[in-house]
């Protein structure tokens, strides 16, 4: 039940809201820029059901995480969610002894993410600090798309539905291209976070493998 709800809450944040931001910005670009022709083009379609709109909405979400997905790769092998490589200063007592910093590389760490997830234990996460930062980092991510979609869309409305360029038209683009610039710098933050919990996991994994082989080596030694 646990896992299911997991899963229900990872497409929540990952599909739903995304796809509904997706939504919202498409409208409110023909709601400001061209709302008579709205109103036609509900008319010409006439959708009544209720099904129809909802299975249009959960279309939108879905086609918004693909393309998420697409980004995310995009992102990461153009490596333009921040630097390769960062050296960090760690308090001591949370890397191996002797030393007080490490060069943290947030794709090294990406890449090995999954595997980590499918062999993490509930006492390894037991804050979800992990889990907490890579739905924001898909969250994000995936929110970028939406209102990528809603400038793209505001383009064509205004272009095509109104002679020339409506300065309302600017003005919801320019918002809408300051939210996926605050959107952008919050992945890349989120995506450094997001590396900061694999490492701290995984070396935490290693230093107790670590101790285990320091204490079953000397009785392994005197039989």
């Amino acid at each position: 039940m646990a896992a299911f709800t997991g899963v229900a809450l990872w497409v929540l944040l990952a599909t739903v809201f995304p796809g509904l931001v997706t939504i919202a910005v498409v409208y409110g670009a023909f709601a400001i820029i061209a709302p008579n022709l709205m109103a036609a083009g509900i008319g010409i379609v006439a959708f009544d059901s209720e099904w129809m709109w909802g299975a249009i909405a959960v279309t939108v979400m879905i086609i918004t995480q693909a393309t998420g997905i697409l980004l995310e790769e995009i992102l990461v092998r153009l490596r333009w969610l921040g630097s390769e490589a960062k050296e960090i200063e760690l308090p001591e007592g949370l890397c191996s002894p002797g030393k007080s910093t490490i060069t943290l590389n947030p794709y090294r760490e990406f890449q090995g993410m999954y595997f980590l997830l499918a062999q993490l234990s509930e006492t390894e996460d037991s804050q979800g600090h992990l889990k907490r930062t890579c739905a924001q980092f898909f969250l994000t991510n995936n929110t970028l798309v939406s209102f990528l979609v809603g400038i793209i869309a505001t383009v064509l409305i205004a272009v095509f539905a109104r002679d020339g360029f409506p300065a309302e038209a600017a003005y919801y683009a320019s918002g809408l291209a300051v939210c996926l610039v605050i959107s952008y710098l919050v992945a890349v933050l989120r995506f450094r976070e997001m590396s900061k919990c694999l490492w701290g996991i995984r070396n935490a994994r290693l230093l107790a493998e670590n101790k285990t082989a320091l204490t079953e080596t000397p009785g392994a030694s005197m039989k």
